[in-house]
């Protein structure tokens, strides 16, 4: 992850490796160490969208939400166009088990970002959630085969597991593991365990 242009050239390695050291704590679920880095961070540079959208992945994960959405919307006014803080907003309402919300923020970010496989992938699942299979089969036919990344994969084993048709699911989730690698899935994963629709 590349750090933020608008940090002065002498803080930049200090702060990259803040940055770095936050990614990791992260990544190994150590949340309290993650959120003692991006305060160190905010120190070096306060004013950078990413530090402050990881802060908000980090409550997240600690279900913390409101504190999430908070972070967000401060990454947000920082950089209004920060796809991955604008993204991780809706998700907080699926996160905590309201997909009509969800779906609703998500309807209304895809105006402006109607090619994103991720969106549509999750827009998929939030039209089978909330009983609305028509509108995901429609979404479905529009997404390009096979993507540039497991979303066509994963959209597909929602719709197949759905449809009941359990095998066909496990086909699709099981092809896009083997492509793309459990890296690239994770967050897909994780989406189709928090729905509830695969079991």
């Amino acid at each position: 992850v590349a750090v933020s242009a608008f940090i002065p050239m002498d803080q930049q390695d200090q702060y990259q490796a803040v940055i770095n050291h936050a990614l990791e704590a992260f990544e190994a679920k150590d949340y309290d160490q993650a959120l003692t880095a991006i305060d160190q961070a905010k120190a070096i540079f306060p004013r950078d969208p990413f530090a402050v959208n990881l802060r908000g992945a980090v409550l997240t994960k600690t279900k913390d939400y409101q504190g999430a959405r908070e972070a967000f919307e401060n990454a947000l006014a920082l950089d209004p166009t920060f796809f991955p803080a604008r993204f991780n907003l809706g998700e907080t309402y699926f996160l905590e088990g309201k997909p009509e919300e969800a779906l609703k923020y998500f309807e209304a970010l895809r105006e402006n970002y109607r090619d994103n496989e991720l969106l549509n992938f999750k827009l998929i699942v939030l039209f089978h959630a909330t009983g609305r299979g028509e509108d995901a089969a429609r979404l479905l036919k529009r997404m390009p085969y096979p993507g540039e990344g497991p979303a066509w994969y994963y959209a597909q084993a929602v719709s197949a597991a759905v449809a009941g048709n359990k095998s066909e699911a496990k086909k699709y989730r099981n092809t896009a593991l083997s492509l793309l690698g459990e890296k690239k899935c994770e967050l897909y994963e994780e989406t189709i365990r928090e729905s509830g629709l695969m079991k």
